[in-house]
């Protein structure tokens, strides 16, 4: 396992570790959704199966979502109170303006979708890097700059939780954040 690592961006404090979404008590957890809303596999699956059979019907009935939107639902069975679903990009080299566009707009859209709710705390996978192929090391300074520019702004989000399934991912975003992030967050 990957030693939490915890930084401050303005008024957000980031906390980036390796775990479990599932198992997260933040306000909302963030699921990775396809564009049809149907429940799926990875990150999608793994939300489904630890919500209960509540959460599937639901979620199908508010698809499809465009890439880089945002929609709420109760958590149900999981300790976050919330779900926000956003639909990723799929990564291809050829298009990656497009996708790294569409991948900060999932992470704002999300953070915006949360503090119209007055929500404090959000938990994140790592949108669109698993099965949707975007590059981890591409992501991170995507993800950092939405992080660093909300941090910015007076909102109810004081905690934004990256949570890295996998231990190589766990292991760039502790890298990142702890190098990168903050040399760049005080320029």
């Amino acid at each position: 396992m990957i030693k939490a690592l915890e930084c401050q961006s303005g008024h957000l404090l980031i906390r980036v570790y390796q775990g479990d979404l599932t198992k997260v008590a933040t306000d909302a957890i963030v699921n990775a959704a396809n564009p049809w809303m149907n429940p799926g596999g990875g990150v999608d699956g793994a939300i489904n199966l630890a919500a209960g059979p509540k959460l599937a019907p639901l979620q199908r009935s508010l698809g499809p979502l465009a890439v880089g939107e945002a929609v709420l639902t109760p958590g149900f069975e999981l300790p976050a109170k919330f779900i926000i679903h956003t639909v990723g990009p799929i990564y291809r080299p050829e298009a990656h303006v497009q996708a790294s566009q569409a991948l900060q707009q999932c992470y704002q859209n999300c953070l915006a979708l949360a503090a119209t709710r007055r929500l404090t705390s959000v938990a994140f996978p790592a949108i669109s890097t698993g099965a949707y192929g975007f590059p981890v090391g591409l992501s991170l300074p995507l993800v950092a700059s939405v992080l660093r520019q909300f941090g910015r702004e007076e909102n109810s989000v004081q905690r934004v939780e990256l949570v890295c399934f996998k231990t190589s991912t766990a292991q760039a975003y502790h890298d990142y954040f702890s190098t990168d992030f903050n040399e760049l967050a005080y320029l």
